[in-house]
């Protein structure tokens, strides 16, 4: 009877805090085709209310303008989810609060020109 209560005490205490998930949401990788020569590997991933996208160290990217990270469903961002990017050049994480987000809608990770609100490369997320 203990070890059911103390489980209950758990369970609510995370739910309370918004730490009752964490983990991988799922990968992908980036077309070797964009005319922006962006390449490499993107992970998702879950900690609680925060998501991070995580670029592998492969990662690179050409000459493209005003580049961002985004949440996407196809080639669009979701609500919340664009950070600009750090380097053009191998890993970086990025974090994003999940509040807001629509997490069944994402479905992929874009590499997105703010300044013309066009994507530059599309990761689908598996």
């Amino acid at each position: 009877m203990n070890i059911l209560k103390s489980m209950m005490i758990v369970l609510m205490l995370l739910l309370s805090t918004g730490t009752a998930f964490a983990g991988k949401l799922g990968s992908g990788s980036f077309p070797d085709s964009s005319q922006y020569n962006i390449s490499g590997n993107v992970t998702v991933s879950q900690s609680g209310d925060k998501i991070t996208i995580t670029l592998g160290k492969g990662y690179t990217m050409g000459a493209a303008p005003d580049p961002y990270v985004s949440l996407g469903k196809g080639s669009q961002p979701v609500t919340g989810g664009i950070i600009k990017l750090l380097t053009k050049q191998g890993g970086q994480s990025v974090t994003v609060s999940a509040k807001g987000i629509d997490l069944a809608k994402v479905d992929s990770v874009i590499i997105w020109c703010k300044r013309y609100a066009v994507p530059l490369a599309v990761a689908k997320i598996q």
